[in-house]
């Protein structure tokens, strides 16, 4: 079993946040839909998507909320472009099929999803980067800015002692 260590998880996401810092992932409104959202016009009328149309948002919305992948697979939020970037996508790992995926695990929390990877992939998710993902995923699903997220996550880490203390990503004005 691989685990997947804290300062692995830490590396992967920084590159992420520096990528786009200031980016605020869009608590569902009609001001800012996912990508799925925008297209509802586009594709066919079944119960359910009449159900998302009434609340102009895509089914997965309608129903769980926010998203780690679009339904094309790419990253939505943080943690999703951290999966991305951690090449850890393969349904398998996460006791899904590939039918399936990217709706399976959608409205799962990260701990559930960290849990996901050990008892169905080859991987063990440190304990604190479970948490540092978490976090992020928490603040992130507040509203709040990617490098802020990112900086918050990296102080709570900082009161586990010395030898956890990461550097900050600068924010820039915005």
């Amino acid at each position: 079993m691989k685990t997947i260590e804290l300062q692995d998880t830490v590396l992967v996401m920084k590159e992420i946040i520096e990528s786009n810092p200031l980016f605020i992932y869009p608590v569902f409104d009609n001001e800012a839909p996912c990508v799925d959202c925008l297209e509802i016009e586009e594709r066919e009328e079944t119960e359910d998507l009449l159900k998302a149309e009434q609340l102009e948002m895509c089914e997965i919305h309608a129903e769980r909320g926010c998203r780690y992948f679009d339904q094309k697979g790419y990253g939505q939020c943080a943690v999703g472009h951290w999966l991305i970037g951690s090449n850890l996508t393969e349904p398998e790992l996460f006791g899904e099929t590939q039918e399936d995926f990217y709706t399976g695990i959608e409205g799962r929390s990260v701990l559930d999803v960290m849990k996901a990877l050990g008892k169905y992939g080859e991987y063990e998710v440190d304990t604190l980067a479970t948490q540092f993902l978490n976090n992020i995923q928490t603040q992130q699903d507040s509203g709040q800015p990617w490098v802020d997220c990112y900086n918050h996550a990296i102080g709570e880490l900082s009161k586990y002692g010395p030898h956890y203390t990461y550097p900050l990503i600068e924010r820039e004005n915005g």
